[in-house]
């Protein structure tokens, strides 16, 4: 990617989860060392503290938001970036700003009745989740975590603490997450879900 790409502060925005993976685990999560792994899966290149030092030496530090490159088969390397929000909830994500998406699938950004991008306006989606499917199984290995959301948090989310929703609340009907088996048999969801062979369970995206 061109520098002058990868440093337009209108290609990155707002930090929304466009398209993103979460990991969240209540129980906490080592999110230097989930980073590093992140960092070292080979679709992705990088990662830079700082925008302003692509494309030179990457950086060596995994505790804060982290930018560098990520390369979906089929499609051109696109901006992305890690972001830690363990002082506000048990999580860390990878993200894909709108404006880098946009250069690399062509984005619909009419959303459903729940205010996700609609996969029946985007069918490049199934593609990306089966990406970040495979970069989930890549973790779950290393570091075992509770649940993943793929693009954005189901209506129900919640966390255990300061009397807000637990995860026992959970909607997962309009799916996009992989769930651990401890929270696949808390939940005992009745939805369609497809158990990967990390022991993850994947319930696919609602069409």
């Amino acid at each position: 990617m061109e520098r002058e790409v990868f440093l337009d502060e209108q290609n990155w925005g707002e930090y929304h989860c466009w398209y993103a993976i979460e990991f969240l685990d209540p129980h906490g999560l080592d999110t230097p060392d989930i980073a590093r792994a992140l960092w070292r899966y080979p679709a992705l290149y990088g990662p830079w503290r700082e925008r302003s030092s692509y494309p030179g030496p990457t950086t060596e530090e995994f505790d804060l938001s982290l930018y560098g490159l990520i390369t979906i088969d089929g499609y051109e390397p696109t901006g992305c970036y890690t972001l830690d929000m363990m002082e506000m909830y048990p999580t860390i994500s990878l993200e894909i700003p709108l404006r880098m998406l946009q250069r690399v699938v062509p984005v619909n950004v009419q959303f459903d009745n729940h205010g996700l991008l609609d996969v029946r306006l985007n069918p490049w989606m199934p593609v990306f989740d089966t990406f970040f499917i495979n970069i989930a199984e890549y973790i779950f290995r290393q570091f075992p975590f509770y649940l993943a959301i793929i693009c954005a948090a189901p209506e129900g989310l919640g966390y255990s603490n300061d009397g807000e929703r637990t995860f026992a609340e959970m909607n997962v009907e309009e799916g996009g997450l992989l769930l651990s088996q401890q929270l696949w048999e808390l939940l005992h969801p009745t939805v369609d879900a497809v158990l990967m062979p990390s022991g993850l369970r994947w319930i696919p995206r609602k069409e």
